[in-house]
């Protein structure tokens, strides 16, 4: 009789282990995939390298988070044929659960329409196209568009400055085109004047021949639509003309590139920025670990890409990979103290402060509006 109790004692024991097993293999957190879309090569890798310093100290948060995920990285160059050539392969074949970037305007509308068609979120950091306001379905943005950035520096010249006639320098590509032209219906707004526009290509940087053409002109100021390298490399070429136009340009100026090229002829630079004038405790502590990671100085784009990634996350620990689900959580994120200041997606497009900043003395610093 003993040796049958001890039987049955290790046939339960033995079926105990079995069910453990079973249901710890049917219990196991899946492996969420986030696609992460940038031009991490060619003349703007710079940019996929901001984004990816802002990603890589996420992660370094998110280690212990308690989720399962793994990022998985295709290069969009800032082209639309890479672009959506990288988001379908993304997609389709790597079956990522959301989707992050790219960078360039263009580039960001091409992903997005993959992301809609596919029934996919997609969050960019950046994405500063007018086209994308409002979306609010399958596509968010932690950037304000052009047109927000615009309107305050453009009101900013008309309130402050005597400038009313202008020449636009532009970049030949959807975001070139968007920023003159958003910038010609404001200047037109205001009753000011648009004297002529001078296109330039990506790998273009000697501009004497716009320069000269310009100081033949009697223009108040300039326009510059630019990355922040070609800002540099017109601003230098403009001081060495001895040519002491007042110079505008987009949110991507602040930058080390502006003073590693054009150094002391950057002088009175001015652009409209996000308002990092009070800086959270959060943001603080997000700048200080860069700078121990050898960054000199940021732009927007560290702290938006470092945003970015906390909230793919929340949402796939929320939602899995459940789109609608997803997407109704971006759109209920109100008042998130980020590394980026605070996000307000509520709108279904992203409400941010802005505010007028100029190149002084080796500084960029905020101008009274």
């Amino acid at each position: 009789m003993r040796y049958l109790l001890i039987i049955i004692a290790l046939a339960l024991l033995i079926a105990g282990c079995g069910t453990q097993q079973i249901t710890a293999q049917v219990t196991k957190e899946p492996v969420y995939k986030i696609g992460v879309l940038g031009p991490f090569a060619g003349p703007t890798a710079r940019y996929g390298e901001a984004m990816d310093a802002g990603y890589q100290l996420a992660l370094e948060d998110l280690k212990d988070s308690g989720i399962n995920f793994k990022l998985i990285y295709e290069d969009s160059h800032c082209d639309n044929k890479y672009a959506k050539t990288a988001a379908e392969k993304l997609i389709a074949l790597d079956k990522v659960d959301i989707l992050l970037g790219p960078y360039c305007d263009g580039t960001n509308l091409v992903a997005s329409q993959s992301a809609e068609y596919h029934n996919k979120v997609m969050l960019s950091p950046v994405g500063v196209s007018r086209q994308h306001a409002g979306l609010g379905k399958t596509f968010f943005r932690l950037q304000p568009s052009n047109e927000v950035e615009m309107r305050t520096l453009v009101n900013y010249i008309f309130d402050k400055t005597r400038h009313r006639t202008f020449v636009i320098v532009y970049l030949n590509n959807n975001f070139g085109f968007e920023y003159r032209d958003v910038f010609n219906e404001l200047v037109d707004e205001k009753n000011g004047k648009i004297l002529f526009e001078e296109g330039y290509e990506l790998l273009d940087s000697d501009f004497r021949t716009t320069i000269t053409k310009i100081k033949a002109s009697d223009v108040d100021a300039i326009f510059f639509v630019s990355s922040d390298f070609h800002a540099a490399q017109f601003i230098k070429q403009v001081r060495e003309q001895q040519f002491s136009i007042p110079i505008y340009s987009t949110v991507n100026s602040q930058s080390v590139k502006i003073i590693d090229i054009a150094g002391n002829a950057a002088e009175n630079l001015t652009f409209a920025f996000n308002d990092d004038s009070n800086l959270t405790e959060k943001q603080k502590e997000f700048y200080s670990r860069l700078k121990k990671n050898n960054y000199r100085l940021t732009g927007f784009v560290e702290a938006n890409a470092y945003d970015a990634l906390h909230l793919a996350v929340d949402a796939l620990e929320k939602c899995g990979s459940n789109m609608q689900c997803q997407s109704n959580f971006f759109n209920s994120v109100h008042d998130y103290s980020g590394a980026s200041g605070n996000i307000d997606l509520s709108s279904g497009d992203i409400r941010k402060n802005m505010v007028v900043k100029s190149y002084r003395a080796g500084e960029f610093i905020k101008l009274k509006n």
